[in-house]
């Protein structure tokens, strides 16, 4: 989706798996300076390992990555 050169987003999808089965997804959208998280969900039946917690870190490494400035709403 492009809205123009400030608002172009790109989207990714994270999923964490455990023995091929997917336990948490994270949708984000990307921008040159903010990450949003847009949706996210797990498998109850992998509360306990706090599966939702595993992608949140690996999006934060990702985000460093990726050189953004914000993770989270646009403040302006």
């Amino acid at each position: 989706m492009t809205l123009g050169d400030e608002q172009s987003r790109l989207f990714r999808l994270f999923v964490l798996t455990l023995d091929g089965v997917p336990v948490a997804i994270n949708l984000l959208a990307v921008r040159s300076h903010c990450v949003d998280l847009i949706m996210n969900t797990y498998d109850a039946a992998y509360a306990r390992l706090s599966p939702g917690t595993v992608l949140i870190e690996q999006q934060g490494a990702a985000a460093h990555a990726w050189q953004v400035d914000q993770i989270g709403p646009d403040r302006g």
